[in-house]
Formats: C-alpha cells, sequence, structure tokens
C-alpha cells in the first residue's frame, strides 16, 4: 500500500509537470530612491520574472493519466525500509551497533523466465543515512563512521529452483561522484560515499519462513569499510 502510495504520487507529479511547457525564462529588478523627511534615504527594489508558457494538456486530460497510472502501478510497485538503531525496542546488545536508515520504493517488471519461473528487475528511487563506529586504528578523526546516499537502485532476481532465490542489486549513489577530494580525504572526515553492490542468496524454508544472506561490497562493513556482510531470518505474512 505505502509503495503504491508513493509511486503514484511521485508519478502524478511528474504528469503534472509535463503538461506544460516554460521557456524564455527571464528576471528584471528596477530600483528607486525615495528621499525621507529626516534626510535619510530609503531604497525599493521591484524584481519582475516573466517566461513562456504553454499548455500541453488540459486539466481534464492530466486527471485522466494521473488516475490511469495509479491504477496501471497496483501490483507493479515495492517499499523496502531497514532502520537500524543500538537500542532497538529496548534490546541492548551491550556493544555500539549501527544507526540510521535505508529507504527505497519504486516498481517491477518480468523481464523473462526461466523455466516456468520469472526473472524480475527492480528500479527505483533509493536514500540511506547510516552510523557505525569507525574501525579501531583506522585513522577516522571522527568516532563514527557515516555512510550517506541518494540515487538510483537496480536489482535483478533470478530464481535458482522454487524455493532458492539470487539477486544482485547496485545502488548508483550521486553523492559518491565527488571529483574535488577522493575516497582517502572523505574517510579521515568519517564518511563513506560509495555505490555497493550486494548480492544476495536466499531460501525459503516454507511458504511463510525465508533465510537470507547478503554480501555487500563497497559499504559499511567489516573490511576497512569495502566488504560487509548481513544474515537475516524471516517471515512473511
Amino acid at each position: 500500500l505505502l509503495s503504491v502510495l508513493v509511486t503514484g504520487i511521485l508519478g502524478n507529479v511528474l504528469q503534472a509537470y509535463s503538461a506544460v511547457q516554460i521557456d524564455n525564462v527571464r528576471t528584471t529588478s528596477t530600483s528607486s530612491t525615495n528621499y525621507n523627511s529626516d534626510g535619510s534615504r530609503t531604497v525599493v527594489t521591484n524584481t519582475t520574472t516573466t517566461a513562456n508558457v504553454k499548455v500541453l494538456k488540459t486539466d481534464e486530460q492530466v486527471q485522466k493519466e494521473q488516475a490511469e497510472f495509479r491504477q496501471g502501478v497496483i501490483g507493479h510497485t515495492w517499499l523496502d525500509l531497514t532502520v537500524y538503531a543500538d537500542n532497538f525496542l529496548g534490546w541492548n546488545r551491550g556493544v555500539t551497533g549501527g544507526s540510521g536508515y535505508d529507504l527505497s520504493v519504486g516498481g517491477h517488471g518480468e523481464l523473462f523466465t526461466i523455466g516456468d519461473l520469472p526473472v524480475v528487475l527492480d528500479i527505483g528511487l533509493q536514500m540511506a543515512n547510516v552510523r557505525v563506529p569507525a574501525p579501531a586504528g583506522s585513522g577516522v578523526s571522527s568516532p563514527f563512521l557515516y555512510y550517506a546516499s541518494g540515487g538510483l537502485l537496480a536489482r535483478v532476481y533470478v530464481p535458482l529452483t522454487r524455493i532458492a532465490m539470487l539477486s544482485a542489486e547496485w545502488v548508483i549513489n550521486f553523492l559518491s561522484f565527488d571529483l574535488i577530494r577522493g575516497d582517502a580525504d572523505l574517510r579521515a572526515e568519517g564518511r563513506v560515499v560509495t555505490s555497493p553492490l550486494k548480492l544476495t542468496l536466499e531460501v525459503d524454508a516454507t511458504d511463510r519462513f525465508y533465510l537470507k544472506g547478503q554480501a555487500i561490497l563497497g559499504g559499511l562493513g567489516f573490511d576497512e569499510g569495502r566488504l560487509g556482510g548481513q544474515l537475516t531470518l524471516g517471515v512473511r505474512l
């Protein structure tokens, strides 16, 4: 429900934006000086912005297309939210762990089938902000390493059998395109801004219980922030 709502809102905003064409935007400013009775002066500046606006679609057309889009995305959207906390729901592990969030939302479609099992592609938007303790002796000036991300996500699911599935996920993190400072300088500040690749193997014990193992290359982890792992035991409702 949340994925349909968020995707529908984003899609409708883009459709409304595409209904008009705006060009030749011009801004002009004029100033005038007023002399006050006490001898002081007041400068008044007026700024005017003009543009050529061409309506490409009527309100009725836009509303019809937006309704069709919202109906069409049902069953073809997804939303993933992972929340990390040092003390989650009152459970304290006794050591400082990670904290933050990882959120992505988008749509999916079937590429082709292997036998009678579909290969599925996910495309969406992704943002994250995660903090973990800096490794001892890493030379980081901050006590924590911070990973921030904002960009695009692509993920493909390849079924191996009816109970096992392999997936590969790549996050194109726009924040990693820092051409001024290198990885070493950013890491010294406690920042890791990579575009991680995640490889996942998921096995279904039953139709409700599953076990998922994940290797993360280029994210926060055990080996200098370049290799990490995650193991998940879950229940589907």
